[in-house]
């Protein structure tokens, strides 16, 4: 884990970036928990290391970019806890994102779990007909297509998308983060017929593997052990190794406008019925 400390870390962000272009809930530009989780990462983890994992994330308050100017996220850590923060035009401090990260010299074995082919397979639910109720514009639209298969959902991430941010590497992966987080809401979508933003996440774990987006093909399945438990996702390679974990997945109800005829008709695909009740 890493518990060294120095002075706040600013990261500015450009509501032009591709990362926020194409993620603009409500149609305004928002940094997201995974845009929020890598600019934590690039500050928490040292040359030559990794990161192998983040716990206790608490996703705070939304990050919009109201009137198209730049935002200088500050990352700040104390007692190995990491804050990322802005300033509201009070001056009042606004959290947005606190988390512990874990970083190493290199990423542990990767976990096996059923490879995509042996799940059972239902009817696929197309890119096309997701992004035409999710808000995410190419940059963000990470599956290709999901399917319901008995209480989870099993996604098949993009195999091509645009730069994330092509002044650095990422650090954290955040659109494999992205991935898992997206098929959890097709899972919630179809199980409770609601969309949902992120409130908490208990646990991320990362292994060796490819990014999102780099040609190789990668699944998502995503579950929970009760109703209206925390979701658990896994993200794996065709073969089933695992390249992340997310553990204990919650939500909170979107709070942006959206086209609650379009997300009923997702479900309804999702569920193999012609229509869901409200």
């Amino acid at each position: 884990m890493n518990t060294s400390c120095a002075e706040a870390s600013i990261i500015r962000h450009d509501p032009h970036s591709v990362y926020l272009a194409d993620h603009r809930p409500g149609g305004m530009p928002l940094l997201g928990t995974v845009g929020q989780i890598e600019s934590v990462a690039q500050v928490a983890v040292p040359a030559g290391q990794v990161l192998t994992g983040m716990r206790d994330i608490a996703v705070g308050a939304p990050l919009i970019f109201a009137d198209g100017a730049s935002i200088d996220l500050s990352v700040t850590c104390e007692d190995g806890r990491y804050s990322a923060t802005t300033r509201s035009p009070d001056g009042a401090p606004q959290v947005h994102l606190r988390a512990t990260c874990v970083v190493a010299p290199h990423f542990a074995p990767q976990p096996q779990v059923t490879p995509a082919s042996a799940l059972p397979q239902g009817a696929a639910v197309s890119a096309a007909q997701i992004y035409a109720c999710f808000f995410h514009g190419p940059a963000f639209r990470v599956i290709a297509s999901a399917q319901r298969s008995g209480d989870s959902v099993v996604a098949t991430g993009a195999l091509a998308l645009p730069p994330w941010d092509g002044a650095r590497a990422t650090v954290a992966a955040p659109r494999v983060i992205e991935l898992g987080l997206q098929t959890a809401g097709l899972l919630q979508l179809a199980l409770d017929g609601a969309m949902m933003i992120p409130r908490h996440i208990a646990r991320i774990e990362r292994y060796a593997g490819t990014d999102l987006g780099s040609g190789t093909a990668l699944f998502a399945r995503a579950g929970r052990s009760a109703p209206g438990a925390p979701a658990d996702i896994d993200v794996f390679d065709a073969a089933g190794a695992v390249v992340l974990r997310i553990i204990g997945y919650a939500t909170a109800l979107l709070p942006f406008a959206h086209d609650h005829a379009a997300a009923d008709a997702l479900a309804a695909l999702l569920n193999h019925t012609p229509g869901v009740a409200r």
